[in-house]
């Protein structure tokens, strides 16, 4: 695959197959550790997963607020809001709430 010009703020052409060979190879990575040890794969989930110990707004199928306390075994968020645990499966999150001025 030819090299092809990349965004301008790469500055300058990126090897499109060898970045789609990195994409891919991550994902195999953490496909096979799904399979192998989905708890090992959570955990990472956890260390990077921005939202958690944070006040989050969600909107979607459900609209809410609260603190986003953990991801649980099968991937949906659970925020902690005023009327209890919830589990948010799917919908846009954001770290802005109502009382968060938009810049």
């Amino acid at each position: 695959m030819p090299r092809r010009e990349g965004s301008r703020c790469w500055g300058g052409s990126v090897d499109l197959a060898a970045l789609a060979c990195a994409v891919l190879g991550r994902f195999e990575e953490h496909y096979d550790l799904l399979h192998s040890d989905p708890d090992a794969l959570l955990a990472r989930w956890r260390k990077h997963d921005a939202t958690l110990g944070r006040q989050v707004r969600v909107w979607g199928a459900q609209e809410l607020e609260g603190v986003a306390e953990d991801v649980d075994d099968r991937g949906a968020l659970l925020v902690r809001t005023p009327g209890g645990l919830r589990r948010v499966l799917a919908g846009d999150v954001s770290l802005r709430t109502a009382e968060t001025p938009v810049e």
